[in-house]
Parts: C-alpha cells; structure tokens; sequence
C-alpha cells in the first residue's frame, strides 16, 4: 500500500534546501528596497510562486478557473481581518440587522469560533455597498472574505471583478457542520489561484515576509504537490517555478530542460455533477422516434428514416428546428415568386405567338396582292401582243 504524502513532507520535485536559499533570497533583496524601507509601521509583504507553464490549455465550454490551494500554513498575518458574510435569517426582517447578527454571534460562540472581525447579512451587502467605489472599500478593510456555501454565488456576482483584481473571492464555508471551528481554519489555509487560459504565468501567495522560512518552504511544497495533481498537464507541463515578490527579484527553485515539442497541449473538459442525470423516452408525435433531454434544457431527437441506407440517428436540435423552419418560410417565398414569373412567361409568350399570326397574316395578304398584280400585268401583255 501506498502511504498518503502529508502537507508537511517534502515534495521530491524540489530541493528544499534550494528552496530555503531562494525564499532567504528574496526577502533580502525586497527589504533592502529603499521604497519599503520607508514603511513606518515596518508591516510585511507578500511572497508569491510563479508557475510558467509549457502549453496553454485547450477548453471546452465553461471550465473551471478558480482554485482553492490547501497549504499547510497560513499566508495570511497573524491577526488577520476577516470578514464573514452570511444569508438572512428565514423569519426575521431583513432590515433588522441587529438581530441577524445576535442569531449568528450565538452559533460562533456555541462552536468555539474566533478571530472573525465582522459579521455581515448578504442584505447589508447588497444595500449599502451598491456602488463600485463603496465595494472597493470594503474589500480594502479586510484580508480574506468567507461566504456561506449557500449564497457565494450571489456574492460573487454582486462584488464583481474587484474580488478578482485584489485577490480576495470569497471562500465558501459551511456554517452547519459540527466542527466548524476546524473548518473555518483549513479554510483560512487556502491561497487564490486564478487560471488564465490565454497566458502560460500563473501566480499563487505562499505567504508573507514574517513567517518561517521552514513555513514558507512547507508552502512551495503544497503547491508542488497540488500542481501534480490539479494543474493542466501535471509537472510534465511546468516550464519553470520562481518565488518573487512585488518590489523584488524572482529566484527560480525549479527549472525544466525538456523539449517543448515534446509536450502534449492538455485538454480541459466540464465535469459532470454526480446529479447529472439525462431522461430518454419514446416521442408518440412522431413515427419511429425516441427524445433525449439533458440537464441543461437541451431537446434531442433520434429517429430513423428508411429511405437512409446506413440507418444512421440523426441528433436533431431546437437550433436545427429553427432553421428547417427559415428554410420553408423561405421556401414558400420563392414558390410564389416562381409563380409570379411563369405568369410573367406565359403572358409573354402568348402575346408572341399573337405577333407571330399577325404577321404571318400580313405576309399572306402581301403575296396574294403581289400574284395578283402579276396576272394582271401578263394579261395586258398577251392583250398588246395580239393588237
């Protein structure tokens, strides 16, 4: 049996004494930044890994882009300002907030639950903070945001890409499990990870400059060990690993020497719920036909037709449907146009063929006077003969 790797063991892709000299390094090189020296309240800055990747990934329909990366340490500061946002309460008004607050403060303290600065309605949410620079705002008052499972949806979508610009999206928890105490901490322990499919860099905090080096590199390893196994491509597509900072240099820890032409471009596809479930049944409208619909709405209509000598299914959509039914309309614009044109056709040729008896007519007549004068020219000649 193969034994689970633990956060804290080293990852075998990396030197941890390597790893160490780099981290050293870096916070060396950005503290004696003589922009940060200037900082009265000597506060720390945030360690970051670069991940630069051989291939882009190709996707397929809505993939996911957002990662939550377990460290074993926190990247956040010793007291850091958390934010808390939760759904109304069912049976109290909304606009008592005080309430609100009373029924979630109680739960906190039921579960042991501490270190959370502000505890927030997703009705205060949406009411007082409707406008771009008050949800700026909010997001600078506090470091990391977490958001009940149950409205983090509706969060995101109202916040916007300013969570995404500062790198704070919500984390969704769950408030009903009995040991939330220990929830909300490996929560706390996840770092933001943003995948940008249209660049190979991607970026992920590690930590900050006041932490331990050992905690800082127990870090890299983490994220090492989640690229391995939730990163397009695994390993086999990292093109290098840097740790930097803002106001620093970046110090590489892994460098690859294999062939880009080598690698395959990974392919990324949605993954199907455990609840997707597609229903197929027999369609009395139409002869020999079975329906398919599937979980997102989408109609599919399987039939055979005789006169077809593959007896191939033919998948017939609402989008097919809609252009059949152009077509027809179309089809029954040209057929009264084509009328309209062999009416045209026949008028024409019956008024040609009237032309044509007229002046066949007129030919004749022609002729019979012409023959005429004729007969009677021969017999004034026969007459002035005989004279």
């Amino acid at each position: 049996m193969k034994s689970k790797q633990s956060k804290s063991e080293p990852s075998t892709v990396l030197m941890p004494a390597d790893v160490k000299t780099a981290i050293k390094g870096v916070i060396k090189f950005a503290s004696e930044n003589p922009k940060l020296q200037n900082n009265l309240f000597n506060e720390e800055f945030p360690l970051f890994l670069q991940i630069n990747s051989f291939k882009i990934p190709k996707s397929r329909g809505a993939v996911k882009k957002v990662f939550r990366v377990p460290l074993a340490h926190s990247p956040l500061s010793q007291d850091p300002d958390v934010c808390l946002i939760v759904p109304d309460v069912k049976g109290i008004p909304n606009k008592e907030h005080e309430r609100h607050l009373e029924h979630y403060e109680t739960l906190l303290r039921s579960k042991d639950v501490t270190g959370i600065k502000k505890i927030m309605t997703f009705h205060e949410f949406r009411t007082e903070y409707d406008t771009f620079e008050l949800k700026q705002r909010l997001v600078d008052l506090y470091d990391i945001f977490l958001v009940d499972g149950r409205i983090s949806g509706k969060v995101v979508h109202k916040g916007g890409s300013i969570f995404y610009n500062k790198r704070k999206v919500p984390i969704a928890v769950k408030l009903h499990l009995p040991k939330l105490k220990s929830h909300l901490e490996e929560s706390l322990k996840k770092a933001f990870l943003l995948l940008n499919w249209h660049s190979d860099s991607h970026a992920v905090q590690i930590g900050h400059s006041k932490m331990k080096v050992s905690q800082l590199a127990a870090n890299v390893n983490s994220v090492v060990r989640f690229i391995e196994k939730q990163f397009p491509g695994g390993m086999e597509n990292v093109r290098s690993l840097n740790v930097y900072a803002f106001r620093g240099s970046s110090v590489p820890v892994y460098l690859s020497l294999k062939d880009p032409n080598e690698v395959e471009v990974p392919t990324l596809t949605t993954r199907k719920p455990k609840s997707y479930k597609q229903f197929s049944g027999e369609l009395t409208t139409q002869y020999n036909a079975n329906i398919l619909v599937k979980p997102s709405g989408q109609v599919v209509v399987r039939r055979s037709k005789k006169y077809n000598q593959n007896n191939q299914d033919e998948n017939i959509t609402d989008a097919d449907i809609l252009r059949e039914n152009k077509k027809s309309a179309k089809g029954e614009g040209e057929t009264k146009q084509g009328k309209k044109r062999k009416m045209i056709e026949q008028k024409q040729e019956k008024n040609v063929v009237e032309k044509k008896k007229i002046k066949g007519a007129s030919t004749v007549e022609k002729k019979g006077k012409k023959n005429f004068m004729v007969k009677k020219q021969t017999k004034v000649g026969k007459k002035i003969n005989k004279s």
